[in-house]
């Protein structure tokens, strides 16, 4: 499978967030299984009363036995921010393919427009150079999460008119898609509550973000010039500083970026391929 070099630093990004949302589910179940152990007398006491070690008790200061309600409130947002900020993180890695395959390519017909959605850039500037789109599937999930992202952040409590049209027209497509394999279980991409944030559907809105990343990514390196890939990990690994090149240091180069390429980036690279950027990149006169 093909790869980008930037695949892994965004991946790594969502993960370790994905790592954090367990931690948060880890720690809530603790804070539930302590809450669980008082007494019905000692929920009625405040929060001052039963926790007065700790600095904060005062600023909340509540009865106990209306924490779980605090509690429901404060992981519907949190769960949503994990969310968002994931998002965040795939949209970045959208604006990321779309220069990488201007650059490495060469393309001039179509130039990022701030004013369109990532994934709508994207598909533009494919479209307009002629390029295979991505699978449907994937281009429309990554919409149907750009809106979740965006009612959640901005606060919308009922879908805007631009996402009723999309859960009615899309999103009975995307349920089948994603359910047939098993991939989806609790999310249904038609509610219309999209700024609830459930735990289980947040673990699967943050797997099917991940899993269009990769998708995307492997498409736009498929596409991808291969001898401006091979300039790049050249430049990269050997373009700061000048050596003095013979037989030896040049094959090296050559087994190292064959290296790289195969294990980073997925590409079976031939020393013909390398030897005109190896010969002449960061070497001395």
């Amino acid at each position: 499978m093909a790869k980008t070099y930037f695949l892994k630093n965004h991946i790594d990004k969502v993960d370790a967030l994905n790592d954090q949302l367990w931690y948060y589910l880890f720690a809530t179940e603790e804070l539930n299984r302590q809450l669980t152990s008082f007494s019905d007398k000692a929920k009625e006491n405040y929060t001052t009363d039963l926790f007065k070690s700790n600095p904060h008790s005062s600023r909340i200061h509540v009865t106990v036995s209306s924490l779980p309600k605090h509690q429901k409130e404060n992981k519907n947002l949190t769960l949503g921010a994990y969310f968002a900020t994931c998002y965040e993180i795939a949209a970045k890695h959208i604006r990321t393919s779309f220069d990488t395959l201007k650059a490495f390519n060469s393309l001039t017909a179509y130039s990022w427009d701030g004013r369109k959605e990532p994934e709508k850039n994207l598909l533009k500037l494919l479209l307009d150079e002629g390029l295979p789109a991505p699978d449907v599937n994937i281009t429309d999930t990554i919409t149907y999460l750009r809106h979740r992202r965006n009612h959640y952040t901005h606060i919308i409590e009922t879908p805007n008119p631009s996402l009723a049209g999309f859960l009615t027209a899309t999103c009975p497509r995307l349920n089948t898609h994603w359910r047939a394999p098993g991939t989806t279980i609790h999310l249904d991409f038609t509610k219309t509550l999209v700024r609830d944030f459930t735990q289980e559907e947040t673990i699967e809105l943050i797997k099917l973000l991940r899993i269009c990343l990769i998708e995307i990514d492997e498409h736009i390196a498929g596409l991808l010039n291969v001898n401006s890939v091979i300039e790049h990990l050249v430049k990269r690994e050997y373009g700061t500083k000048t050596v003095r090149l013979n037989t030896n240091t040049l094959q090296q180069r050559l087994n190292k970026i064959i290296y790289i390429g195969r294990t980073e980036l997925g590409l079976t690279l031939t020393n013909t391929q390398i030897q005109p950027y190896a010969n002449t990149i960061g070497v001395r006169p």
